[in-house]
């Protein structure tokens, strides 16, 4: 089995938001009613919305999600592919999402 699928079911409390979700390949590893995926590219949204996944647009996220409504945040295969001084601004924008007292 794949590791990474090992590792995030492994860690599988509470509800996830997984930013940068793609096609929903960690969406597929939690199941639906526990994760929510943020996808700024238009045909991966379709694409894991074609697979059964539950996916926002990045563009839509403020107006379809709540403060402190998720318990994980995943960032896979994000942060590798932006300069490093962008990293506090990406996490600035999600970490609000993340219930009070959270540390994932």
């Amino acid at each position: 089995m794949n590791p990474c699928r090992l590792h995030i079911r492994s860690l599988a409390v509470g509800r996830y938001l997984d930013v940068g979700s793609g096609f929903g390949r960690n969406l597929g590893y939690l199941g639906n009613s526990s994760i929510v995926g943020v996808e700024p590219n238009a045909s991966l949204d379709t694409l894991a919305r074609e697979l059964g996944h539950t996916v926002i647009a990045a563009k839509d996220v403020e107006h379809s999600l709540k403060r402190e409504e998720f318990n994980n945040l995943i960032f896979s295969h994000v942060l590798g592919r932006l300069p490093s001084d962008q990293y506090p601004v990406i996490l600035n924008n999600y970490l609000h999402y993340l219930k009070t007292g959270v540390v994932s």
